[in-house]
């Protein structure tokens, strides 16, 4: 088992030239856990929770949210993808 722990973050709002709109992360933490296999090389199951505030600006007006979520992720197949 693997523990996690870090920062969310995105680039400054705004820094994207002629956008109509900006968008941008602060406060961002990550946690959570997650069970490798040794035998496949492969994350088998992720659980996680993740907190941070979006800032988003449009059209003069701007506007903060807050978000909390649970993450979760189970490998349920491993199959061979085709080449191109």
């Amino acid at each position: 088992m693997l523990d996690y722990t870090g920062t969310i973050s995105s680039q400054e709002a705004g820094s994207t030239p002629g956008a109509q709109m900006t968008m941008d992360i602060t406060n961002g933490t990550m946690k959570g856990k997650s069970w490798f296999d040794a035998e496949s090389g492969l994350v088998r199951d992720t659980q996680g929770e993740q907190s941070l505030s979006m800032n988003i600006g449009a059209m003069g007006q701007k506007l903060t949210v807050r978000m909390k979520q649970e993450v979760n992720n189970k490998l349920t197949a491993i199959e061979d993808i085709p080449a191109f």
